[in-house]
């Protein structure tokens, strides 16, 4: 039986993919790995979350996708912007995205 994400009737393949990470590393010298080779990707109009205990490298991985850290490895990016190439325009668009996660909050 194959298992298809969906979302409103659509594949995940016939929407764009508005977050995706391929190899993204983030060590912090050479002792600690935050983040080890993470592949994602999110469709557009899809939700998800990072879930983990602590240390498991949410933070990082965040940071890493808004340009608030550089990432050591790998490359991502959102709604077409590479996050190495790009890193001024993903800033513009990441603080827009915060500003309207911060007007759900209230």
């Amino acid at each position: 039986m194959e298992i298809t994400n969906t979302f409103k009737g659509k594949a995940h393949g016939d929407m764009p993919d508005i977050i995706k990470a391929v190899g993204l590393t983030k060590k912090y010298g050479n002792k600690i790995t935050a983040v080890n080779g993470l592949d994602l990707t999110v469709g557009e109009g899809e939700l998800f979350a990072l879930l983990g205990v602590n240390g498991a490298g949410k933070t990082a991985t965040v940071k890493m996708l808004t340009c608030l850290t550089a990432l050591t490895d790998g490359d991502a990016s959102l709604d077409g912007l590479s996050i190495r190439e790009d890193a001024d325009k993903v800033k513009k668009l990441s603080v827009c995205l915060r500003r309207k996660v911060q007007l759900l909050r209230i």
